[in-house]
Protein backbone atom coordinates (compact mmCIF):
# COMPACT_ATOMS: atom_id res chain seq x y z
CA UNK A 1 0.00 0.00 0.00
CA UNK A 2 2.83 2.21 -1.38
CA UNK A 3 1.05 5.98 -2.55
CA UNK A 4 3.44 8.09 -2.30
CA UNK A 5 2.82 11.03 0.54
CA UNK A 6 0.50 9.00 2.29
CA UNK A 7 3.44 6.07 2.35
CA UNK A 8 5.00 7.01 5.86
CA UNK A 9 1.46 8.02 7.55
CA UNK A 10 -0.05 4.69 6.31
CA UNK A 11 3.07 2.18 7.44
CA UNK A 12 2.72 4.48 11.18
CA UNK A 13 -0.99 4.15 11.34
CA UNK A 14 -0.71 0.28 10.26
CA UNK A 15 2.00 -0.60 12.68
CA UNK A 16 0.62 1.41 15.71
CA UNK A 17 -3.15 -0.57 15.31
CA UNK A 18 -0.87 -4.10 15.31
CA UNK A 19 0.95 -3.21 18.39
CA UNK A 20 -2.06 -2.40 20.61
CA UNK A 21 -2.09 -5.47 22.61
CA UNK A 22 -5.59 -6.96 21.80
CA UNK A 23 -7.82 -4.07 21.79
CA UNK A 24 -10.12 -3.70 19.53
CA UNK A 25 -13.48 -1.93 19.24
CA UNK A 26 -16.45 -4.56 18.50
CA UNK A 27 -19.80 -3.90 16.72
CA UNK A 28 -21.39 -4.16 20.22
CA UNK A 29 -19.00 -1.46 21.40
CA UNK A 30 -20.34 0.77 18.86
CA UNK A 31 -24.17 0.00 19.83
CA UNK A 32 -23.56 0.54 23.16
CA UNK A 33 -21.98 3.86 22.76
CA UNK A 34 -24.51 5.15 20.27
CA UNK A 35 -27.62 4.48 22.68
CA UNK A 36 -25.59 6.32 25.26
CA UNK A 37 -24.87 9.36 23.17
CA UNK A 38 -28.96 9.21 22.49
CA UNK A 39 -30.35 8.67 25.95
CA UNK A 40 -27.31 10.29 28.23
CA UNK A 41 -28.31 14.17 28.82
CA UNK A 42 -24.36 14.93 29.42
CA UNK A 43 -22.82 17.47 27.95
CA UNK A 44 -20.12 14.99 26.27
CA UNK A 45 -19.36 15.29 22.80
CA UNK A 46 -16.92 12.50 22.32
CA UNK A 47 -18.13 8.95 23.61
CA UNK A 48 -15.14 6.66 22.46
CA UNK A 49 -16.95 3.17 21.44
CA UNK A 50 -14.43 -0.24 22.36
CA UNK A 51 -10.81 -0.42 24.11
CA UNK A 52 -9.19 1.17 21.62
CA UNK A 53 -11.01 4.32 21.55
CA UNK A 54 -10.94 4.26 25.32
CA UNK A 55 -7.05 4.10 25.74
CA UNK A 56 -6.92 6.69 22.94
CA UNK A 57 -8.60 9.14 24.17
CA UNK A 58 -7.28 8.63 27.83
CA UNK A 59 -3.66 9.40 26.38
CA UNK A 60 -4.66 12.06 24.53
Amino acid sequence: MDHGAYAGFTQRALAEMASKDGLTTRVEDVAEATWRAVTDRSTQIRMPAGADAVAAATTA
